[in-house]
C-alpha cells in the first residue's frame, strides 16, 4: 500500500480526489524515496499537491524535516552549475562548442524545478571532433582525469572522459556521445543535428533527442534504476505535443532502440498498473507493436523492476543480459567481442606502441586484463 501511494505521488499525472497518508506511510515512503534518489521529487510534489492530500499537518511536518535537505542540494547544485558554465565558457573562448545535459538541466526541463534532482557530477556534451583539443584547454586550466587510459583509447571504446574540478572538486563527464559507440546507431553529429537554441537561453538537447538520451542512459544502467525511468515517464508527459511519436518510432528504429523503448515502457506499465497510462505510452506501444517489434519475454522477466529490492550495478548477469537487449544481432556479437578484441589502433594507443609485430603480446595483456575485470 505504501509502495502505491509513494508512486501515485511522483506520477505526473494530477490527483483529483483527496489522498490520505498517515505519519507512518510518510516515514515508509521517505525511506523508499531516499533509496531511489528520489525524496527531493517526493518534497517536491508533496508541496505542490498539498491541497490534495490529507491529514494537513502530517505534510507539513515532512515538508519541514525535509526542506534542509532540498536547500542543501540548492546549494550545491547552484556550485555545479557555476562549474559547468565556467567549463562551457572556457571551451567556447577556443571556439569549441559544449553544453551541459542531465542534472539540474533536465530536472528543470522535465520537472520544471532544477533543484529537486540529485546529480553526483556534471554532464558536458561536446562534439568528437573537439574531444582532443578540449582535454588540453582543461588539463591546462588544472582539470585532472580520473583514469589512465589514452583519451584516443576511449574515444573507439566509451562515450566520455571524467575530470575532476581543480577548485569544486566536482566530477565532470566530458561526452562525445550519450552511449558505448558499438552498441547503437547515433554518431556525435547526429546528436548535435539534435541541439536547439531557444532564444536568449543557452543550447539544449531538443525533445526528442531528450528522450533518446534518457533511453540509453537507462539501457546504460542496465535499467535498474528507478529514477531514471521516472525521468522517462515524466518526459513522456512532458513532450507529448511536442514530439511526433509516430516519427519518434522510425528514429529509435534506426538507432536500435526498439527494445530498449518496450523494456522502459513494460516496466513503467507494471509499476504503475493501478494509474492511468499517459497517451504517449499508448502511442508509442501501438506503434512499436504495429511495426512488428516485440521483446522477447525474457528480457522483459529480467528487466523487471521490484522498488522494493536494491540492486547491485554493474553485476555480471546485468552486463551480459543488457546486451541482448540491442536490437540487431551483430550488434550483439560485436558488442562481445569488442570487450576483448578492440581495433587494433586502439591497442597501439592503449599501450603506447605503434609496432605492429608487438600487438599480438599487447592484445594478450589486454585481454588478461578484461578477464580479470569481469
Amino acid at each position: 500500500m505504501t509502495e502505491n501511494l509513494f508512486l501515485r505521488l511522483i506520477h505526473p499525472s494530477s490527483i483529483e480526489e483527496p489522498v490520505r497518508i498517515n505519519s507512518g506511510e510518510l516515514k515508509e515512503m521517505k525511506s523508499l524515496a531516499a533509496d531511489h534518489h528520489l525524496l527531493l521529487l517526493l518534497f517536491k510534489m508533496l508541496k505542490d499537491r498539498l491541497e490534495h492530500i490529507v491529514p494537513r499537518e502530517v505534510i507539513l511536518e515532512f515538508l519541514e524535516e525535509t526542506a534542509p535537505l532540498y536547500y542543501r542540494n540548492v546549494f550545491h547544485a547552484t556550485i555545479q552549475q557555476e562549474t559547468a558554465s565556467r567549463i562551457v565558457a572556457l571551451l567556447k573562448a577556443q571556439g569549441i562548442s559544449s553544453l551541459v545535459f542531465r542534472g539540474s538541466e533536465i530536472a528543470a526541463d522535465i520537472y520544471g524545478d532544477p533543484f529537486c534532482r540529485t546529480s553526483a557530477d556534471i554532464d558536458i556534451l561536446l562534439r568528437i571532433s573537439d574531444v582532443l583539443t578540449a582535454d588540453k584547454i582543461l588539463t591546462n586550466a588544472g582539470y585532472l582525469r580520473t583514469d589512465r587510459f589514452p583519451l584516443k583509447f576511449l574515444l573507439s571504446r566509451l562515450h566520455h572522459a571524467v575530470y575532476r574540478d581543480p577548485d569544486t572538486r566536482d566530477l565532470v563527464e566530458l561526452h562525445w556521445n550519450f552511449a558505448i559507440p558499438s552498441y547503437f546507431r547515433i554518431e556525435s553529429e547526429e546528436i548535435w543535428e539534435g541541439i536547439s537554441l531557444p532564444e536568449g537561453q543557452q543550447p539544449k538537447l531538443s525533445p526528442e533527442m531528450t528522450v533518446i538520451q534518457l533511453l540509453i542512459h537507462h539501457h546504460m544502467h542496465a535499467f535498474r534504476e528507478l529514477k531514471i525511468l521516472v525521468d522517462i515517464l515524466w518526459a513522456f508527459q512532458k513532450y507529448e505535443k511536442s514530439i511526433d511519436w509516430q516519427k519518434f518510432v522510425t528514429a529509435i528504429e534506426r538507432i536500435g532502440l526498439s527494445k530498449v523503448t518496450q523494456i522502459a515502457l513494460s516496466q513503467i506499465r507494471n509499476i504503475w498498473e493501478n494509474t492511468e497510462r499517459l497517451k504517449t505510452e499508448e502511442i508509442l506501444s501501438g506503434e512499436l507493436m504495429r511495426k512488428g517489434y516485440k521483446a522477447p519475454a525474457y528480457l522483459l522477466s529480467f528487466f523487471s523492476m521490484d522498488i522494493k529490492k536494491k540492486y547491485q550495478f554493474q553485476n555480471p548477469a546485468d552486463k551480459f543480459m543488457v546486451r541482448l537487449t540491442l536490437d540487431r544481432w551483430n550488434t550483439i556479437l560485436y558488442s562481445f567481442s569488442k570487450t576483448f578484441f578492440p581495433p587494433p589502433g586502439a591497442i597501439k594507443d592503449l599501450y603506447g606502441d605503434c609496432r605492429n609485430w608487438t600487438l599480438p603480446v599487447h592484445y594478450v595483456r589486454f585481454i588478461a586484463w578484461r578477464i580479470g575485470k569481469q
